[in-house]
């Protein structure tokens, strides 16, 4: 009798703990995926759903610890719209975001950048710095060529005309193309010189 009762004693004792166990896995996870959940939305751009400063900011640094490396080196295109702030102040500030949208869905399409890739490690990833300024970042650049290129491709995809509600638009874009090196490839250097290439294009 006092077996059977020991034995039952264990049995439940054990069943607690295994409930307890699951519980704890399941608040892990779900901790876990709220976490990840979180960071998603921290790195991601509210209007356009691309990535934002933050996400461009960490995946540079992550390229430039491999700057080192065979086959590392990486471009980034810097890109505004030369009649953002007219059609943004003219139409108003709904349809100047509708235009965003749409450039920020021109990107994704002409890059094949879908929310199930690896930005990573992907060969192109397009993010929106703030305003009508959005930024691609080009890996497994071999010369200033395949920028150009690079670059070349996008400006066809983007200068051409938007439809926009009841609006039709044409905006422009200038890009400007920064080449990393081994002494030239800190985030914020990058972009200086992206940038500054852009005003260049633009005067030019």
């Amino acid at each position: 009798m006092e077996v059977c009762q020991l034995a039952t004693a264990l049995t439940e004792k054990w069943k607690l703990k295994h409930q307890a166990t699951l519980k704890l896995d399941e608040l892990e996870s779900m901790v876990h995926q709220r976490t990840s959940e979180l960071r998603r939305i921290a790195h991601t751009d509210k209007l356009t759903g691309l990535p934002n400063r933050a996400a461009l900011n960490e995946l540079l640094a992550k390229a430039a610890e491999k700057a080192d490396e065979p086959n590392s080196q990486f471009a980034l295109l810097f890109i505004d719209f030369d009649r953002f702030k007219i059609i943004n102040d003219s139409l108003g500030h709904s349809i100047g975001d509708l235009l965003l949208i749409n450039i920020a869905d021109r990107l994704r399409e002409l890059f094949d950048q879908s929310d199930a890739i690896d930005l990573h490690s992907a060969p192109f990833v397009a993010a929106r710095l703030g305003g009508d300024e959005f930024v691609v970042l080009q890996r497994n650049v071999s010369s200033i060529d395949d920028a150009v290129a690079c670059a070349e491709k996008l400006l066809a995809a983007l200068n051409s005309t938007y439809q926009l509600d009841q609006y039709e638009a044409h905006s422009t874009a200038s890009s400007g193309i920064a080449l990393s090196t081994p002494e030239l490839h800190r985030p914020e250097e990058l972009l200086r010189d992206a940038d500054s290439a852009m005003y260049q294009h633009k005067r030019d």
